[in-house]
Order: structure tokens, then C-alpha cells, then sequence
């Protein structure tokens, strides 16, 4: 639906604004802030999908608009960091990209440095591919035997991981 579609689009618009302020103001990480706001969508959407808290529920369309607005903001953190090269929610995309560039290392010869750079993308054009279908197929029977709570382990290990590099930076920085 066109919510659906806002919600995606206000999700890349606040992440990319997001980056922005980080760089204006100079933070040593400037991707930091967007991964923590990331691991609190998830932490929300964990808590409000699961009804931990019964009189606080999502209705189906909002956990729908809730995760379009987290797709968008991941979609747009992973693209302003690769400088456009991955798009992590685009599995068709991916695919067209790596049917590209088998066909450039099968059509005729590429000199052996750009070859090179083709089977680089592609080793890690094959890993996203890979980690997508991993990612579903344990998603899916996690979800199936856990639920939508599973979400929460992972967003505070996310929150963990970011707070491990704020603090090993600030160590190494003498702060």
C-alpha cells in the first residue's frame, strides 16, 4: 500500500539525515547514531509485536509500516556506507548484479585486473546471496518456534556490539 511505501521512504529519508547530522557534527563514528536508532526500532518492534505489553499491541498493517520504516533505514544505512554498491533488501537487484557480472567474466576476455574486481564483487555478491537465504531459513524457524521476541536478543546484541566499538575507540583515542 502507499503507506507501506512512505513508511519505506520515510525510513531512508530519516537514516540518510541521520548520517548527515553525524558528519556535520563530526562524530568519530558517523554510523554509530543510525545503528543504534536501528537497534531500537528493533527492540520496539520486538516488544509492541510479541505483546509484551498487552494493552500496547501493534495491529497487523502497523507491524507492517513498522518494519517497511526499518527496511528503509537499513537499506539506506548499508547504502550510504557501501557508497551504493550493495542495496541489502533488493534480492532481485543482487541477482540481476551477479547474473552481470557472470556474464562479463563468461563473455569475451576481460583484461585479468578488471576479471579480478568482476570475482571480487562477486565472492561478496555471492555471501550477501548467501546470508539472505540463511538469514530466512533460521528467521523463519526461529519465528515459527520462538515468535517475533526472538527479535530481541538481537537487537541488544546489536546495541552490545556498538557499545563495544564506542568504548574500544574511545580506549585507543585516550578518552
Amino acid at each position: 500500500t502507499l503507506v507501506s511505501l512512505g513508511c519505506f521512504l520515510t525510513g531512508s529519508v530519516l537514516c540518510t539525515l541521520s548520517i548527515q547530522w553525524a558528519r556535520r557534527w563530526r562524530l568519530r563514528s558517523e554510523y554509530a547514531l543510525v545503528l543504534v536508532i536501528q537497534a531500537c526500532l528493533m527492540l520496539l518492534f520486538g516488544v509492541l509485536a510479541s505483546r509484551l505489553f498487552p494493552k500496547v499491541a501493534l495491529t497487523l498493517s502497523m507491524t507492517a509500516w513498522l518494519l517497511c520504516l526499518m527496511m528503509g533505514w537499513q537499506n539506506a544505512m548499508i547504502t550510504k556506507l557501501s557508497h551504493a554498491e550493495i542495496r541489502t533488501t533488493h534480492v532481485t537487484g543482487l541477482l540481476t548484479d551477479i547474473g552481470i557480472g557472470l556474464g562479463r567474466c563468461l563473455g569475451p576476455e576481460l583484461e585479468r585486473e578488471a576479471r579480478q574486481r568482476v570475482l571480487g564483487k562477486l565472492a561478496v555478491q555471492g555471501m550477501i546471496l548467501l546470508m539472505f537465504f540463511s538469514g530466512g531459513v533460521c528467521g523463519a524457524l526461529v519465528f515459527q518456534r520462538v515468535g517475533v521476541i526472538a527479535t530481541l536478543p538481537l537487537a541488544l546484541a546489536l546495541l552490545l556490539v556498538i557499545a563495544f566499538f564506542a568504548w574500544s575507540s574511545n580506549v585507543e583515542s585516550g578518552d
